[in-house]
């Protein structure tokens, strides 16, 4: 199952963040990111997939999105994506780790 795949991988990233471009060769296939972003104009097209998978771990509870915020202003960025309790609690239950 590939979402096992991605909490692996975030759980060997720990305690850093991983950013969801670094996980679209871990979710998709060569051939599924050679379809979709093929043209300069498709590459935001396997971002929005992968973004997408990863929205639906989230909904789950497996893992979580991180921001930060610049001090003294109300701007904040993305810094990538993280492994939650209940992802490492399926990774055990597992036996995966």
């Amino acid at each position: 199952m590939k979402y096992l795949e991605v909490l692996k991988y975030l759980y060997d990233k720990r305690p850093k963040s991983v950013h969801y471009a670094e996980l679209t060769s871990v979710i998709y296939s060569s051939d599924v990111i050679s379809k979709y972003s093929h043209h300069r104009n498709k590459r935001t097209i396997i971002d929005g997939m992968t973004c997408r998978y990863l929205g639906k771990l989230a909904r789950k509870d497996l893992i979580q999105a991180q921001y930060n915020c610049i001090e003294k202003t109300n701007i904040s960025y993305f810094v990538g994506y993280y492994l939650r309790p209940n992802g490492i609690k399926l990774l055990k239950d597992k036996k995966i780790i």
